[in-house]
């Protein structure tokens, strides 16, 4: 992406939309959007854990809090 000029590209747009002082949000949108793909199994069994309890917790089903 650097060598492309595409890292660039990016943040120039990115600062556009979002200004100077949401460039922090910009790029906290941006590592969720491309971070999504490349870590969702990880996320998967590090989060499924979590569902559990809070299911086992509140006595609700798990696809509650599974499925948003």
């Amino acid at each position: 992406l650097e060598v492309s000029g595409g890292a660039e590209a990016l943040s120039t747009r990115l600062l556009g939309l979002f200004g100077e002082k949401r460039a922090p949000l910009a790029m906290g949108l941006t590592g969720l959007i491309f971070g999504i793909p490349v870590f969702f199994d990880v996320g998967i069994f590090v989060l499924a854990p979590i569902v559990y309890a809070a299911a086992k917790r509140s006595g609700k089903s798990v696809l509650l809090y599974a499925m948003p």
